[in-house]
């Protein structure tokens, strides 16, 4: 739910900026016109917009991956404890997918394009992070789980 409302604000946010300057600059245009119909050219409308990279209303690579990696890490972790938050996570994750979609079409410039072989370091941080999943869910499902969760501490441990 944190994530849900900390995507709202930083989602929604440039995206209300983007609108109100491009209604503002599209006003002005009209009143220097005398209330003429005028276009707004998409060359204007992308130098509204906000850029892609670090510290920007328009998000950066890094964030964006950052914040979906930290959510699927922490349900993959702890999801065996409570199977229904995983449910509640996808449904979160998805209105984040959906939001940074939006953000990227209608709210950041489009990026410099460049070459790339794959996710980069990024596929081997989601691979340490499937293994400590394996390795978190299995040490959980021995404590918390019948019946292991009927013996002591001690020989939860040694088992």
């Amino acid at each position: 739910v944190f994530l849900l409302v900390l995507d709202m604000v930083f989602l929604i946010w440039p995206i209300v900026l983007s609108r109100w300057e491009i209604n503002k600059e599209y006003r002005n245009a009209e009143e220097a016109e005398g209330n003429q119909d005028v276009s707004y050219s998409i060359l204007q409308w992308e130098a509204k917009k906000f850029q892609y990279v670090y510290d920007s209303w328009g998000g950066d690579r890094v964030t964006d991956f950052l914040d979906i990696t930290v959510a699927y890490s922490v349900v993959a972790c702890w999801g065996c404890i409570l199977p229904t938050i995983a449910t509640l996570a996808l449904v979160v994750l998805f209105i984040s997918m959906h939001l940074r979609m939006y953000r990227m079409l209608y709210v950041a410039r489009r990026p410099l394009p460049h070459a790339t072989a794959g996710l980069g370091i990024w596929k081997s941080i989601i691979l340490y992070t499937n293994v400590a999943a394996v390795a978190c869910n299995v040490g959980l499902a021995s404590i918390f789980f019948y019946p292991m969760r009927l013996s002591s501490p001690g020989q939860q441990l040694t088992m």
